[in-house]
């Protein structure tokens, strides 16, 4: 054998694996990293699973389209099949009026249990997707992460196949969360952003970072990632990726909003506002530390609220973030007005905000998603998503008020 020195092999077992990328040509062209990498991909999955099964408002975007999927198509195409065949046993078999009458009552009574199913269906999905979760946890547990993900079948994107062997899943939740599709991507400034698409229409994504994946999940390396030692049993901690939480509300007669905060805990800097809006208080006293927040970033910036003043009042630092001048007084507070005006038409908004970079001191962008809902009825009006840069001439697309049912 020639002269090995100057490699470096990777893992902990010198000699096997070996990793070569020092004054080569080869670049970023590491399978060494190129497994980091996947690694941080994998457990992002496995977080994405947690975020769905405990967060309503993601499972909501998640499935808006449940009502289009082949199944449900399924199961109205049967209730209306149910009701022309009693239709059809009036018309020949039933001579007694009364028994027409019954089976005419007995096929809309068809529709309405299929519907109550549709609702319990959607709230089953909760338990489901923690099952899996729980069961992806366990398996990590046990054997590390490799045979986690060997048991998930991987062509481009996430699928959750065998999964549903070991979470005890059976039936339309598991065909409908095995049809769900995980893709992932590397942002610019290094995060994981994970993206679930129900092959129905709905999709909710969210950005990790690659320090909060590792206080939960273990780095790479001590998951023994890519070489021959045996896997780690990993003990993943309960929860959330670790992160800071602060959860806000604020009422006003029978009407509460709602406001979480998540915060990187090293940079007191925000990562994500979400909530539901139902009141608008207006202009009330206000404290200073937003001017604070402001002069953390550059000249002409502003302590911005990710979700305003005139919604939860004084917010703590970390729901605060330097924002420029032009776009806190601009298209920020043009969206706020119109949020303002469902809220004052009687109409709840849920929101989730996503800051990028996520913990940063002064953000790049901020990624907005709101559903604008009935709270009678459940059912959303209006939606829309929109990605805020931080600077000058940004501008924001509202519906007026009079437009506004």
């Amino acid at each position: 054998m020639g002269d090995v020195s100057g490699l470096s092999p990777s893992g902990s077992n010198p000699g096997v694996g070996l990793d070569h990328t020092a004054n080569s040509h080869l670049g970023n062209c590491s399978y060494g990293a190129f497994v980091g990498e996947k690694f941080y991909a994998y457990v992002a999955v496995i977080e994405m699973l947690h975020v769905l099964a405990t967060d309503e408002n993601a499972r909501k975007q998640l499935f808006e389209s449940i009502e289009g999927s082949d199944f449900w198509q399924w199961q109205k195409k049967r209730s209306e099949t149910l009701g022309w065949t009693y239709e059809f046993l009036k018309e020949r078999w039933f001579g007694d009026p009364a028994k027409s009458e019954e089976a005419r009552e007995k096929a809309k009574g068809t529709l309405e249990e299929w519907t109550s199913h549709r609702d319990g269906f959607l709230e089953s999905l909760k338990d489901s997707l923690l099952g899996y979760y729980n069961e992806i946890v366990k398996r990590y547990r046990e054997c590390g992460v490799a045979y986690a993900f060997s048991t998930v079948a991987i062509d481009g994107a996430f699928t959750l196949g065998e999964l549903a062997i070991g979470a005890g899943i059976a039936g339309a939740a598991s065909k409908v969360i095995k049809s769900l599709r995980f893709f992932f991507r590397k942002t610019l400034e290094g995060h994981i952003r994970i993206r679930v698409e129900n092959p129905n229409g709905g999709h909710f994504e969210k950005a990790f970072t690659k320090h909060e994946l590792e206080a939960k999940y273990g780095a790479p390396e001590d998951n023994h990632t890519g070489i021959l030692s045996p896997d780690e049993n990993k003990a993943v901690a309960a929860g959330s990726a670790a992160n800071g939480k602060h959860k806000m509300t604020r009422s006003k007669g029978l009407k509460t909003n709602e406001n979480e905060i998540t915060y990187d805990p090293k940079t007191g800097r925000p990562i994500n506002a979400k909530g539901t809006l139902r009141t608008d208080f207006g202009s009330s006293p206000r404290g200073d530390n937003a001017t604070a927040v402001g002069k953390l970033g550059q000249s002409g910036d502003q302590g911005g609220h990710l979700v305003g003043h005139r919604f939860m009042g004084d917010t703590p630092d970390y729901g605060i973030a330097p924002q420029a001048g032009n776009l806190n007084q601009g298209a920020w507070k043009t969206m706020e007005n119109e949020w303002a005006d469902w809220v004052n038409k009687g109409y709840e908004v849920d929101y989730n905000i996503d800051v990028y970079p996520p913990g940063s001191v002064r953000p790049d962008s901020f990624d907005v998603s709101y559903a604008v809902k009935d709270p009678k009825t459940g059912q959303i009006k209006y939606q829309k998503s929109k990605e805020f840069e931080n600077k000058a001439g940004e501008t924001f697309d509202r519906i007026r008020f009079r437009d506004m049912e």
